[in-house]
């Protein structure tokens, strides 16, 4: 008999190496550890019924000289305001706003008669689920329609498990067609009948083609609902949920794989993670390559090699391990088994459970647990794909082995989300089963691993050592309780608990939850067959769990050495891809630590780009890459394009929480302030503990000048992610605008302090300048701090201090901003001149323009007009529309003689700008001094007509007249 084990409810976010199995086929068991199928279990958790559909979203044209007029909008809880838009689905809750513009719109409640409504401008309703009522709950006028069907669709569905291919095209054949439609009902032909007539009046009509997709994919034709689908989503602005649909019905519609059985695997095993905020594990590598090899052997079923993706350590990156899983799975057939094997860490935020992979390039101090949705694989999306792929595949076993560390960065790994498992289980129609590594309990929320489970260098987790002994072990019987020569569910359930419990000395407890039938009848493994060799344990004392160094290192990957399959060459080029994407995604998980460029987001709209022409129909791709494309936009300050760019990326992926950031700093640009909050708030409410959209926030309530809000959000920020120093650093700055100078000095210290140890364990050429500018940024704070204060020794320190993080880039701006401000506050304190020209005159040849300026007047103080003008050009060379150093430098042209070069700038400062009052009282000055009266006249009368000031119209009026 299976035993049950206590369940308790899961935290926020937690971190675990545990364990999971997961069957399917005549029966689907799961055997889990810990947290992964939080969220994830459920195939039809989530999933809502939309009310209604959007027909048209119309905003007026724009006149000339007036605003924009401001779009129709839709708002939707944890989202920001978006555009409305002809093809959205509504649901309960949902508000709309018709703004200037007006919003035409279908609610299709069950059971009752569908209705047309349309919202006037100025106007805002909230939906229901049968109708529309504004803030006094007034219902809003409607005229009464026919039929109307609406999909099942999540209002955030998970995108990552859909297929790739290419969404133009179509697959239903009409003769297959006509031959379905005659085995329907009448009353379903009739239904049919009537969409179809409303389609050939209005090829158009998006309640007929949705009504007509829903109930071809309810009567069995797949085929023709996907291209009806695929047509709506041509037809009306590339609706993600169409296009979702389009996937969907395309997989049901497949033939399934009929040869005989064969087994498909994706086995991973990471124990080296290159975030260091990630612990290293001992022997999940091993684990991996011991679970490879026992699926080629006969016990195993002699999985071919080529059927098998083994990602190990640094081969195991988020797009290896998501393509991997969906190639293996579509290749599988009816009479196939599809497993899969972690073992590494694991994690869960907001209710959803991720494997967390590894990323060899990269960098920073950021966490990849800090932003999941980003960073790490949903096991939503494996689950979502083992529910669509089921009709299909012959059954589907899961072993993922996660839960080995108590902390990960500043997120605790406890196992207690068992009861959120349980309820994932019990509201699942399919037939599962779990055992989980360890329960919920305090003292045993963790699993172990150990050199002495296996033998020396062939280290385990406890937990998998025990599941391979009880399954794959040549030559064992133990897991056999009947002695009928077979290890059912039932008997290995309860030998990998009983042998965990015994040999951590009661340390760490699986538990199980079932709702298989008959699990003693379940064969897991045939004992006659050959399996592979797992040595016997040692006793283990519990105090040395996890303690020893890796014994053996981990096999590298590297993918210009992996003999990959010419059938195979597409795949690895699509990896390839999207591996260049999220090393640039990581980078801007980073946020302001390490500052992206335009050119750093192009490269990763290009990669996204590249995959895309690979995989044509993956939404995912899509999403990134319009992401990509609206980030880049922003920093080439087209902020309107970028927010229509990353709301399709919040569209195409409504869980991601990096658009919605992306889409507050283009708010925040355009100061549109409410709307920036209200986008930092729902990527905050995707990703709790990444700190970039809570700077931003802060940014915007310093905007608004709101100091306090400011400050908590910098507080909370730093709290959840303290090792990063711009955290602090711009918390200083508000304080310095509050003139709380004590507690400003305090938080740039401290980002000081982050600052030099981040730069020492920095092992990047790359990003060596961007670290020292990160040192030098605080530093250069505190002496601006203490030269306003008057402790000036103490500020050139500072300076000095700064200097010396920038020496290795003399071009640095940041370095030539504290050579010039430096030199300013040594001519200040009357000391050290020749020190402070120095450092002016080496800036001022490194092109910096306040040095050239401050260079170019201290010479002109001194009568040494000569040796200013190398000054003045030098700052015209780079700015040459700059008038006040051109009439600067004609100044010091004049007291050299040098009439002809004289004339030379007015003239070209007068192009630059035809109507500049003191450009033209200079250039009649000139032609005055040069007897040219007329041209002088002329300069005087044009500037009289553009001087407002009534001082310098006398003054131009009596120069008039002292002209012959």
């Amino acid at each position: 008999m299976l035993r049950e084990m206590s369940r308790h409810l899961g935290s926020h976010i937690i971190l675990e190496h545990c364990a999971i199995v997961m069957y399917r086929g005549f029966t689907a068991v799961v055997f889990l550890t810990g947290s992964l199928l939080l969220g994830a279990g459920i195939q039809d958790e989530g999933k809502l019924r939309p009310v209604g559909l959007i027909l048209a979203a119309e905003t007026p044209a724009a006149q000339a000289g007036r605003p924009a007029p401001k779009r129709p909008g839709i708002l939707r809880r944890d989202w920001p305001e978006m555009a409305a838009s002809g093809g959205d689905l509504l649901y309960s809750s949902d508000r709309l706003r018709s703004a200037e513009g007006s919003i035409v719109f279908v609610l299709c409640p069950e059971g009752k008669a569908a209705s047309q409504q349309m919202l006037p401008a100025h106007s805002e309703v909230t939906i229901e689920r049968d109708r529309a009522v504004d803030n006094r709950g007034k219902a809003l006028p409607h005229s009464d329609l026919g039929s109307c069907l609406l999909p099942e669709v999540e209002a955030e569905p998970d995108i990552r498990s859909k297929g790739v291919e290419d969404l133009s095209l179509r697959i239903s054949d009409r003769g297959v067609y006509d031959k379905r439609i005659a085995a329907l009902s009448d009353q379903d032909r009739r239904e049919l009948a009537d969409f179809d007539a409303a389609l050939r009046a209005n090829p158009k009509d998006l309640v007929a083609m949705t009504s007509r997709a829903v109930l071809l994919a309810h009567d069995g034709l797949a085929a023709e609902a996907a291209d009806q689908y695929a047509a709506i989503a041509e037809t009306w602005n590339n609706q993600q949920w169409a296009k979702m649909l389009v996937q969907g019905n395309r997989r049901a519609a497949a033939p399934g794989n009929s040869e005989p059985g064969t087994t498909w695997a994706v086995v991973i095993g990471i124990s080296h993670y290159d975030d260091p905020s990630i612990p290293d594990l001992h022997f999940a590598h091993l684990d991996a390559l011991r679970f490879a090899e026992y699926l080629g052997s006969p016990r195993g079923h002699n999985a071919p090699a080529d059927h098998i993706k083994l990602l190990i350590d640094n081969g195991a990156t988020l797009p290896r391990i998501q393509e991997s899983i969906r190639f293996i799975t579509e290749k599988a057939g009816k009479n196939d088994t599809v497993v899969f094997f972690v073992s590494g860490h694991g994690a869960v935020s907001n209710g959803e459970g991720y494997i967390v992979p590894n990323h060899p390039k990269h960098l920073g101090p950021f966490s990849l647990t800090q932003v999941l949705p980003e960073s790490a694989y949903p096991m939503s999306s494996l689950f979502s794909l083992m529910y669509e792929m089921s009709p299909r595949v012959g059954r589907f076993v899961m072993f993922v082995d996660t839960c080995r560390s108590g902390l990960i960065g500043q997120i605790s790994e406890k196992n207690i989300i068992n009861k959120r498992i349980a309820q994932a289980i019990n509201d699942n129609a399919r037939n599962l089963m779990a055992l989980l590594a360890s329960d919920a309990s305090e003292d045993a929320g963790l699993a172990y691993e150990h050199e002495n489970f296996g033998g020396g260098d062939d280290g385990h987790s406890a937990f998998s050592y025990f599941l391979l002994r009880g399954m794959a072990a040549t030559g064992v019987r133990e897991a056999d309780a009947d002695g009928d020569g077979k290890v059912s569910l039932g008997e290995l359930a309860d030998y990998v608990h009983d042998q965990v419990v015994k040999a951590t000395q009661r340390n760490q407890r699986p538990t199980s939850f079932t709702r298989v039938p008959n699990p003693e009848k379940v064969e897991m493994a045939d004992i006659a067959l050959q399996g592979i060799r797992i040595d016997a344990w040692k006793p283990v004392a519990p105090q040395t769990f996890g303690r020893k160094a890796p014994s053996k290192a981990a096999t590298p990957y590297n993918p210009g050495n992996a003999a990959v399959p010419a059938s195979e060459a597409d795949l690895e080029r699509l990896i390839r891809a999207e591996e260049q994407g999220q090393e640039v995604m990581l980078q801007y998980l980073e946020g302001d630590e390490i500052p992206q460029t335009r050119d750093d987001f192009e490269r990763g709209r290009i990669a996204y780009e590249q995959a895309l022409v690979l995989a044509p129909g993956s939404l995912y791709l899509e999403g990134r890459k319009e992401f990509f494309l609206g980030r880049r936009l922003i920093a080439e300050k087209h902020y309107d394009d970028a927010i229509a760019h990353l709301e399709t990326a919040i569209r195409l992926n409504p869980r991601g929480p990096a658009p919605y950031n992306a889409l507050g700093i283009a708010y925040l640009e355009l100061a549109r302030n409410s709307e920036a909050i209200a986008a930092f708030e729902s990527a905050i409410a995707r990703a709790w503990y990444w700190p970039y959209p809570r700077h931003n926030l802060a940014l915007t309530y310093l905007q608004l000048g709101r100091y306090e809000p400011a400050i908590a959000a910098y507080r909370k920020a730093m709290q959840l992610a303290p090792d990063y120093s711009y955290l602090p650093y711009n918390l200083g700055l508000i304080y310095v605008k509050m003139n709380r100078n004590a507690e400003a000095e305090d938080a740039f210290r401290e980002a000081r302090r982050l600052a030099d140890r981040r730069a020492a364990q920095n092992t990047a050429a790359i990003l060596a300048e961007a670290y020292a500018q990160r040192r030098a940024a605080p530093l250069i704070a505190l002496a601006l701090l203490e030269s306003g204060e008057g402790r000036e020794t103490q500020a050139a320190s500072h300076y000095d201090e700064a200097l010396a993080a920038l020496e290795a880039f003399p071009a640095n701006k940041t370095r030539l901003m504290a050579r010039h401000d430096l030199a300013l506050l040594l001519t200040r304190r009357k000391q050290n001149w020749s020190r402070a020209e120095v450092l002016l005159d080496e800036n001022a040849a490194s092109g910096y323009i306040p040095s050239q300026q401050t260079m170019a007047e201290w010479l002109v103080e001194r009568g040494k007009p000569a040796k200013a003008v190398p000054y003045f050009e030098a700052m015209l060379s780079a700015r040459p529309e700059y008038i006040g150093a051109r009439l600067a430098l004609a100044e010091q042209l004049e007291r050299l003689g040098d009439t002809q070069r004289e004339r030379s700038q007015l003239e070209a400062a007068r192009q630059y700008d035809p109507e500049n009052v003191a450009v033209l009282v200079a250039l009649a000055r000139f032609e005055k001094g040069q007897k040219q009266f007329d041209a002088a006249r002329e300069a005087y009368n044009q500037a009289l007509r553009g001087a407002s000031d009534p001082r310098l119209v006398r003054q131009i009026k009596t120069a008039l007249k002292e002209l012959p």
